[in-house]
This record gives C-alpha cells, structure tokens and sequence, in this order.
C-alpha cells in the first residue's frame, strides 16, 4: 500500500514548494505584539570583504584539481560581506567545493589571512588554507535502512541522482532527501525524518550510504477555525487548502498558505492573520486556528 502511495505521491514531487513545514509554522506571524509593531533602527552597512586569492596547501600533495578548484571557490566568494563569521563562511565554500569532487572527508586545518588593503567600506585580503582532501570516493552502493520493502526501495532510490561508481556527494543525497521528505509532507507526514550514514571503504575509495529514514505518524486535520471572515470566504480557504475535517493534513498546502495572499485577507493590508496550529502527536490530529481579526 506504501509503494501504491509513493508512486502516485512522487508524480508531483517536481511541482512541490522547497519550505519546509517546521520553518512555515516558526514564521507563522504574530502581527499584535508590540515588538513586530516598533520599528528597528537599520545596523550600518557592513565593510565588503575582497578575496584577492586563494591558495592551499597541505602536508600531502594536493590532487592535480586543486587549482582549479581554488578559482570555483573565488568565483563564488570573492565579494562578501564582512560581519562575524565571514572567515567561517569561506572555509565552508571550501569544503563544499571539495565535497562535490568526491572528498567527502575534506578537512580545512587553518585559513590564514594576508591583509593587503582597508578602508571603511573594503577589507582586501590574500588567503592560505591548509587543508587535507583525504582521498576521493565513489558511491558503492546507496540504500533504505532494514525494514523498506524492496519496491519501496526502489521507488525511493530512483529519487537519488547518484548511482555505482558515480562520485560520492553527501549533498546529493541529502537534497534528495529533503525531495523525498516533501512528497511524505503532502500527505500528512509532517514528521519524516531520514539521515544518510557514510561507510568508507579507504582501501577501495568508495562510499556505501545507508539512509535511516522513518515517515512518522500521518496526521489528518481535526477542528478549523477560522475567524473574522464571512461564511463564503471561510468555505472557500478551507476547500483551497484541504482543511475540510478528517482530511488528511497537507503540511505543504498549510506553507502555500502561510506565502499566499490569502493570509492578507482582512480590513488593515499592513496585517496579516494571527495563526494558531496544533498538532496532537498520539492521536495524528491537527488542529488549526487562524483569526483574521484586527488586533484589540
């Protein structure tokens, strides 16, 4: 039944949104406090940071890809923002770059800085990183923790764009994970976690990925209320947006909401609907209060 459900569900996998459920409901707005009413004065403009160039080096010798990999990293980062942190950010370009030529275990030890210019609005530097690529990986074999049927298994796999002898990118999978996870929030399974585990054959240089992976419990929509609007528009929200009682919970529909025009739907544009969502994790109930009200 599973692997019924899956095949129909990945038919609109493509057409998904990317926000998750978790960060729709964060967002979910509050418009009566008093701390979203008062305005924040602007911080200053922050200095640019210039990267002049990038070089690695390493106690081992460095694969003939380097150079080549040291300008992809300053194409992307040669112009950013200095703030707290901004040396962080590149030492992670760093590592994704490397990560997606298959050094999965790429290590970046130090990113030393040579100062060759400063004004208040420019920082220009030169930068060293020491790094250890460690040794490229190619994927060996890619499955669904013990328990996934065979077929659905093989519906899941056929989402991930990597196959035997590819290079190994953790990414990939990832990204292709949190497709997955989309296609199960859909469909009410609003809890859908799943976390791939790398096992390294250094001898052979190749990745055997095991993705533990559970959907959760389905939830199904319980009591609406929605408030401040007339009957019509109520009816026309709830059949928009798949809220009609024992339906099950569209946790993507919800997050179209949430981004829709639909949550300006009261007297004052400046504010937006106060959104109240619960969800009853033993029963699978979830419960929706939204109060299109102007503030008190």
């Amino acid at each position: 039944m599973l692997a019924s459900w899956i095949t129909s569900a990945l038919l609109a996998l493509f057409l998904l949104c990317s926000a998750s459920v978790a960060g729709a409901l964060q967002q979910a707005p509050a418009p009566c406090s008093a701390q979203e009413q008062q305005q924040a004065p602007l911080p200053p403009e922050p200095r640019r940071v210039k990267i002049a160039s990038l070089k690695f080096k390493s106690e081992k010798p460095l694969p003939p890809i380097a150079d080549r990999l040291s300008k992809t990293v300053l194409k992307q980062e040669r112009d950013i923002e200095e703030g707290e942190g901004w040396d962080t950010q590149v030492t992670g370009a760093i590592m994704r770059t490397w990560e997606n030529e298959g050094y999965a275990r790429i290590q970046v030890d130090d990113l030393d800085q040579q100062t060759l210019s400063e004004s208040d609005q420019e920082l220009t530097v030169a930068l060293t990183a020491t790094i250890d690529p460690g040794r490229q990986y190619r994927t060996a074999a890619i499955r669904f923790s013990p328990g996934t049927s065979s077929e659905v298994n093989e519906k899941l796999l056929s989402l991930i764009p990597l196959r035997a002898g590819d290079l190994y990118v953790e990414d990939k999978v990832r990204d292709a994970i949190d497709q997955i996870r989309l296609t199960f929030e859909q469909n009410g399974y609003i809890r859908f976690a799943g976390v791939p585990v790398a096992d390294y054959d250094d001898a052979n240089g190749t990745a055997s990925v095991t993705i533990d992976w559970n959907p959760g419990k389905q939830f199904r929509v319980g009591k609406v209320e929605i408030l401040g609007l007339e009957p019509g528009a109520t009816q026309h929200l709830i059949e928009k947006y798949g809220w009609a009682p024992d339906s099950v919970y569209n946790g993507l529909a919800f997050t179209g909401f949430l981004e829709s025009d639909d949550i300006n739907l009261v007297t004052d544009s400046s504010q937006r609907a106060r959104i109240d969502p619960s969800f009853d994790e033993d029963s699978g109930i979830a419960n929706l209060k939204i109060d299109f009200r102007p503030c008190p």
